[in-house]
């Protein structure tokens, strides 16, 4: 994803526009697949409110195809408001292009997941330390503290989260080293999530009282 580039919502341009509505509150949104034929970029448009006749902007992004199938991801918040619902305008904005795509919204503040793919999963014993060949993570299971290292990725964002999606600890900064005190924690399971430029990485947490 990239800041907005210029898109507005010109009725003079026919496109068909793909609407999603969900509660307000703090998600993360990843493109993770599509085909998109003779479509460039797709547009997305993230409103709030409470009536679909009178919503406020929230913020814009435009997401381009040619970087298929590399996956993008980031962190969308709606109004504070417990009555307002965030509103998802996807639009390719162009006459005679067609594509079709994947998206995942998963919550950061509840559980409250709504996905239609998934995001890129890495599944492996406990006591294996290491995500890939260039980011390790240790010890796990943990006590004190949790160490993650990127050797040729850097961090850009990074979430430690109960398993129903509430934030426990988070970075929003570039880093290629990242301490995390895990001493206040209660025993149980956590999940890391580690987001670089191009991929987003989940991995569970074993806290234990050694």
């Amino acid at each position: 994803m990239t800041g907005c580039i210029g898109y507005t919502n010109n009725n003079d341009m026919p496109s068909n526009d793909i609407w999603y509505n969900f509660k307000s509150g703090t998600f993360q949104l990843l493109i993770a697949s599509g085909t998109p034929n003779t479509l460039d970029t797709v547009h997305l448009n993230v409103w709030y409110g409470t009536d679909c006749n009178n919503l406020f902007p929230l913020c814009c992004y435009t997401y381009d195809f040619s970087s298929f199938p590399t996956a993008y991801i980031d962190t969308i918040s709606g109004s504070t408001n417990i009555y307002d619902y965030i509103y998802l305008q996807f639009s390719g904005n162009a006459p005679g292009k067609f594509g079709s795509f994947g998206f995942c919204l998963k919550s950061i503040v509840e559980n409250a997941p709504v996905c239609n793919s998934s995001p890129i999963i890495i599944n492996s014993d406990e006591n294996d330390q290491r995500i890939t060949a260039d980011i390790h993570i240790f010890p796990n299971p943990v006590n004190e503290s949790i160490e993650i290292i990127g050797k040729t990725e850097s961090f850009k964002k990074v979430f430690l989260t109960y398993p129903d999606g509430r934030t426990v600890w988070y970075m929003t900064y570039p880093k290629n080293r990242i301490v995390i005190n895990t001493e206040s924690l209660n025993t149980g399971i956590y999940f890391l999530i580690l987001q670089t430029e191009k991929h987003i990485y989940i991995r569970k947490i074993i806290k234990r009282d050694f």
